[in-house]
């Protein structure tokens, strides 16, 4: 038998919920029929008032019936012919015998008081309505002990907390369904939009969906698609979040590396497999960027999937701030002023209405810093300026210890641990605060004070990781330091990570918000400190396996982060650094494979033909460590900056050349797969290898061709056999997805409208009941 507790629905959430029960259980149509507090009904029959339905969302009884005994006068100047409670509060013989003597003559009987259990029992009976409410199961105990018991890798495991603040606060509407639907035809969804419109929290409800509906692994892709690649077992049940995967992990970092290519792959190969599902999201602005700059970015792919979630209804929006107005428990004497200075359409239509600000207002308890009658006018200036409200924050509410935090978490590396920020916060306080060096209880005290407002605390097994809670804070400090170089120059001073600075104040230029636009001032001041401190700048954080790397990767990946990021000309200081400090690794024996496209970059852009050095020994280095089609980008790269060297070396030994691709091609050649589309993908790529570096890859495409002709045969036998019903089929959300559009319309509140009432005095009355 089902359990609900129904905490995670707000109050009005709890009404559709009962409506649509009742409907089928009564056989009647109900209208919603808010009036405030006094009003004594939630919901009536449509026809006439001879039957009014009360819903009382409680955990405790004792408080219920304070609440019911308040009620009598107005059911009995309402007389109606049946009057029926339904309560989140679990129901006693003894319980219902005292709510029905109170309500008497208008509760019939015990029949008509539907407790925790009788509700579960409804449900039970009508589980269209239960799959429809999606975020009523989805918290349950046992889908939320499901999703923990997952596997969940690359630091993105979730918090049990987390997901319960999550799912209570999401407002159920047509982007789930439309998402479900696109990911069930696809294989993958893109979720677009503005920033700070809901896609991350999408995108999570449809991770918590999926692991509870059997999918077995969640990985998260923080840096690049490779990731997907390297996280990708065949007869596994994965999904895969590239979360703003065209902003700061695309865009900024990924430039000529054919990083675009590497996508629209492994969306093919994920949607060839039965057993997977791509999730990602994007600001739509820089999906339109991409496809202009990217040839092969064809956004026609993309079109199918893309989902607008610009297009909140005005009731949608509502329900949006009611959630976090309820489930922070925001004092009802604020939400009352908002309401009675006619506040509360001027939010839910404002031109900079974005959940982001809502959450922004619950999650730093903005109502506390006023007055009820001061909150509506601080409230609508958060909506005004967002901006600003981070600038009132950041210059006067926290402290000088929080300020510095967040100053290097700025110039700190990807996804940065704990110890890592703390070292960078003393480097920068002992230079440049007037307290001095910032010791570690300080520390301490300021990311407790920061956390859940400025910044996240994440933590991955042992490890503590920091980072700033949402992107408009991120926004808020690149925009503040904009105008003041004094504090950029204080910054470059104490920076301990080289590719974190260079990529924050890359002269370059940069698809992202969130990079400055430095001066020739800054710049030239930029420039000193990476060359006169090389050696003291920590390289980026790198993970190596169980393997000691060498000295001279660390070299190659600090030049490189350099070079694609400082805007140079060929004989200024930064190209002659550059080409200076590689010098003495052109013939390096230690280079790793992780540095690979690294190094070689390097070389090929400051370097060419006219210089003297021995192509032959740094392609014979190389070319061995070349494994993945990633690394051929160092072929592509010193062909390109070297073509005669590169073509007589080819030509000396055409055989040791052909050897290095056998890697690759003995790793397309998976004839174990028992996926045919898949060794298809795999035959396409060989004759793209053959046809871009004019290598023989014959054999190997024969043996994926038999493979496929053996499975074409087996395949067919079965069919014949009539089995073919066993074969494995795809995951399938379509039940779900008409389910859902069956009784959207009954649990948008504005879909059954009360007869005379307007939608913004439907709003109105569904504000009035948080009282």
């Amino acid at each position: 038998m089902l359990d609900y507790d129904f905490l995670n629905l707000s109050p009005i959430e709890f009404e559709v919920l009962t409506r649509d029960v009742l409907q089928l259980h009564l056989g009647v149509q109900l209208e919603s029929f808010g009036q405030g507090k006094d009003s004594g009904i939630d919901l009536r029959y449509a026809k006439g008032s001879g039957l009014v339905i009360q819903c009382k969302r409680y955990t405790d009884f004792s408080v219920l019936l304070q609440a019911l005994k308040k009620e009598i006068k107005t059911v009995e100047k309402l007389a109606p012919k049946r009057y029926i409670l339904v309560t989140s509060v679990s129901m006693l013989p003894e319980r219902k015998r005292k709510i029905a003597e109170l309500f008497s003559p208008y509760i019939l009987g015990p029949e008509d008081i539907f407790g925790r259990e009788d509700l579960n029992n409804l449900l039970t009976q009508y589980p269209k309505v239960e799959k429809a409410n999606f975020k009523l199961w989805l918290s349950s105990t046992t889908v939320l002990e499901k999703i923990l018991g997952s596997q969940i890798i690359n630091q993105s495991s979730f918090a049990l907390e987390d997901i319960r603040s999550k799912v209570n606060i999401y407002v159920q509407n047509d982007s789930f369904p439309e998402a479900s639907k696109i990911l069930a035809e696809n294989r993958y969804v893109i979720i677009s939009g503005i920033p700070g419109i809901g896609k991350t929290t999408l995108a999570e409800v449809l991770i918590f969906d999926a692991l509870a509906r059997g999918y077995e692994e969640f990985i998260y892709i923080s840096e690049g698609i490779a990731e997907g690649f390297r996280s990708y077992r065949e007869g596994r049940k994965q999904i895969f979040l590239f979360d703003d995967f065209l902003g700061s992990n695309f865009l900024e970092r990924n430039i000529g590396t054919n990083e675009e290519k590497q996508i629209l792959k492994f969306i093919a190969r994920i949607q060839q497999a039965p057993d997977k599902l791509l999730i990602f999201t994007t600001r739509e602005y820089i999906l339109m960027q991409a496809s202009v700059i990217f040839e092969k970015f064809d956004q026609v792919a993309f079109v199918k999937t893309i989902l607008d979630l610009s297009k909140y209804t005005t009731m949608v929006r509502a329900r949006i701030l009611y959630n976090h107005l309820f489930f922070h428990q925001i004092p009802y004497a604020y939400i009352s002023e908002i309401i009675r200075q006619d506040y509360l359409m001027s939010f839910i239509n404002h031109d900079n209405y974005n959940p982001r600000i809502i959450e922004y207002v619950a999650n730093s308890r903005l109502w506390e810093k006023y007055s009820p009658k001061e909150f509506p006018t601080a409230m609508l200036e958060v909506f005004e300026s967002p901006f600003k409200v981070w600038e009132h924050a950041f210059e006067y509410q926290i402290s000088e210890e929080c300020r510095a935090v967040l100053l290097c978490l700025l110039i700190a590396d990807t996804n940065p641990e704990y110890e890592q920020v703390f070292s960078q916060v003393q480097i920068y306080t002992a230079q440049f605060s007037k307290n001095g060096k910032m010791s570690r209880s300080e520390f301490k005290r300021a990311i407790k004070e920061l956390d859940n407002s400025f910044i996240m605390v994440h933590r991955h097994k042992q490890t503590v990781f920091l980072r700033f809670h949402n992107p408009s804070i991120n926004d808020f400090l690149v925009a503040y330091l904009q105008a003041d170089e004094h504090i950029q120059i204080q910054l470059i001073s104490a920076g301990q990570q080289l590719r974190a600075m260079v990529e924050f104040f890359s002269t370059k230029g940069s698809f992202s918000k969130n990079r400055l636009n430095v001066s020739d001032e800054v710049k030239a001041v930029l420039e000193t400190r990476l060359i006169r401190d090389f050696d003291m700048l920590l390289a980026p954080r790198t993970f190596y396996f169980d393997k000691e790397i060498h000295a001279d990767n660390l070299i190659a990946s600090k030049l490189h982060w350099m070079n694609i990021h400082l805007k140079y000309e060929k004989g200024d200081r930064v190209y002659h650094f550059i080409k200076e400090t590689i010098r003495p690794l052109l013939y390096s024996e230690h280079i790793h494979n992780s540095s690979l496209n690294e190094f070689a970059r390097v070389i090929s852009d400051v370097y060419d033909e006219h210089d003297a050095i021995d192509l032959a020994i740094i392609l014979d280095n190389l070319t061995p460590l070349i494994c993945y089609d990633d690394d051929l980008a160092v072929l592509r790269n010193l062909e390109d900056a070297f073509p005669d060297a590169f073509a007589k070396y080819r030509e000396a030994d055409e055989d040791a050349y052909q050897q290095i691709f056998a890697p690759i091609i003995e790793e397309k050649t998976d004839t174990s797969s028992e996926d045919i589309e898949f060794l298809k993908e795999k035959i396409a790529e060989l004759k793209e290898l053959e046809n871009g570096y004019e290598v023989y890859a014959g054999e190997a495409v024969y043996e994926l061709e038999k493979r496929i002709e053996k499975l074409q045969y087996e395949q067919q036998q079965r069919e014949n056999d009539e089995y073919w019903d066993d074969y494995p089929g795809g995951f399938d959300y379509k039940y779900n997805y008409a389910d859902f559009k069956t009784y959207a319309a009954r649990r948008d509140v504005s879909a059954s409208p009360v007869r005379g009432m307007s939608e913004s005095d439907q709003i109105e009355n569904m504000f009035r009941s948080l009282e």
